[in-house]
């Protein structure tokens, strides 16, 4: 997209740097009641100022908050739908779907694009993996937005998977546990 080499630059620093923090077990998390589907929506926002090429769609409702850090989930969600929208050159839109369990809360992040190859649906959370094919080499970033949104996710005490058919796009599926309601 239209992002400049300085910001392209800021944000593989602050990836490098949360890799590092990630090895060392140093990344710091706060506990907060997060309003999941405000965050959703403002990621959306945001990602819609700076890509005009897709429309990012919010769909479902979460009304109970989660236990969380904010800062950190919305670099999650920011990740997943920058990396929707770079590996859906074609697509008009992606979207995020939301609906909650008793227990869980889960978001669907959807892209109608190159999909991703069977053999490489499990390497993709490793570090400084990045899904390639003919029509991706152009693809920018080291590959690590995937590892760090796993780690967050995981240390979130979620699940993060990837549903994917080559030629129609990808879907990765996120849950998160909501407060329990002792």
């Amino acid at each position: 997209g239209m992002e400049g080499p300085v910001k392209q630059l800021e944000r593989l620093i602050a990836e490098l740097l949360d890799v590092s923090k990630i090895q060392a077990g140093r990344l710091e998390y706060v506990q907060e009641p997060v309003d999941l589907e405000a965050l959703l929506h403002e990621v959306a926002e945001t990602m819609q100022q700076v890509n005009t090429t897709h429309a990012v769609v919010v769909r479902g409702a979460a009304p109970r908050p989660l236990i969380g850090d904010q800062g950190r989930l919305e670099q999650v969600f920011t990740n997943l739908i920058s990396n929707a929208i770079k590996y859906s050159p074609d697509a008009q839109t992606v979207e995020m779907d939301l609906s909650t369990s008793p227990e869980t809360v889960t978001v669907r992040v959807h892209d109608h694009g190159l999909g991703i190859p069977r053999e490489q649906r499990d390497k993709i959370f490793e570090r400084f993996y990045r899904a390639t094919g003919p029509r991706q080499r152009a693809i920018s970033g080291l590959g690590m937005g995937l590892y760090i949104v796993a780690e967050i996710i995981k240390r979130h005490g979620g699940t993060i998977t990837v549903d994917s058919e080559v030629g129609k796009g990808s879907t990765f599926t996120v849950t998160l546990p909501l407060i329990s309601s002792s």
